[in-house]
């Protein structure tokens, strides 16, 4: 009894160290095996970690090029250029235009122009009729002050109303000729009978030998007429120095003006 007993007894020992290694076998294999799957987790986040950051790059080098095409795009925008024309050019511009007959009939072509910088500039105008033959021509030379108001005079024998005119302007090289600017002052003006009396000041120390005032004369709101060799030494002599004052008379008959403009020449 005692031996069968015993026999019972190492069997069931023997049964129970089975059934605990295939325990801890089985908790090894599945052990085992959820490791596997977490390293297999782990390396494809990190696979997609870094193709995300690979996108991520490649959206900043993207964002990057973008910026430079934009930045390449403004520093090669050019600034228009300066229209060089008779009319628009980095001297003057022409503001304002008018035609009218004097007393003998000779035609009378202004430009008046607003100076950009100071020199001397010529203007020509050349008339042709219908057939293309010339059939007037005419020149004037005037002298800038930036920021002043001048204007051309052109003079025409025929009637150059129906002509086709061209206009050409150049820089004139002998500046040296010029005076100071801004070297005299209107003071004030009164008309008696069919003289203009027009008082000047000088304002700085000395004049120019050539220097002159010009005039525009206007009804309503236009230009009607025109005065443009008015040398102050034969007009106003006697200013001789900053602070002197003289008096021009000018003979203004038959001109039916309700305005007038002044403009200098140094």
């Amino acid at each position: 009894m005692k031996k069968t007993l015993f026999v019972i007894i190492a069997i069931g020992v023997a049964l129970g160290m089975t059934a605990c290694e295939l325990d801890n076998s089985s908790n090894k294999t599945t052990t085992t095996t959820t490791s596997a799957v977490i390293q297999s987790g782990d390396s494809s986040a990190k696979s997609t970690e870094k193709e995300t950051e690979k996108q991520t790059t490649t959206t900043k080098e993207e964002t990057t090029t973008t910026k430079e095409e934009t930045t390449t795009t403004k520093q090669t925008t050019a600034a228009p250029a300066v229209e060089e024309s008779y009319e628009h050019n980095s001297n003057y511009d022409v503001v304002e235009k008018a035609t009218f007959k004097d007393s003998i009939g000779d035609t009378h072509i202004i430009h008046k122009v607003k100076a950009k910088k100071d020199c001397t500039v010529s203007g020509t105008l050349i008339a042709y009729d219908s057939s293309d033959n010339v059939i007037g021509k005419s020149e004037d030379k005037i002298t800038l002050t930036t920021g002043k108001f001048n204007y051309f005079e052109y003079n025409f024998e025929p009637d150059v109303s129906k002509a086709k005119i061209t206009a050409q302007m150049e820089v004139e090289n002998d500046s040296f000729m010029d005076g100071p600017r801004n070297a005299v002052q209107m003071v004030k003006s009164n008309k008696t009978g069919d003289d203009l009396f027009i008082t000047f000041k000088q304002v700085t120390d000395e004049l120019g030998s050539l220097a002159k005032f010009k005039i525009l004369y206007y009804k309503g709101g236009k230009i009607i007429d025109a005065e443009t060799n008015g040398y102050f030494e034969i007009y106003a002599k006697n200013m001789k120095g900053k602070g002197s004052t003289d008096v021009a008379k000018v003979w203004v008959y038959d001109i039916a003006y309700d305005k007038f403009e002044v403009c200098f020449e140094p």
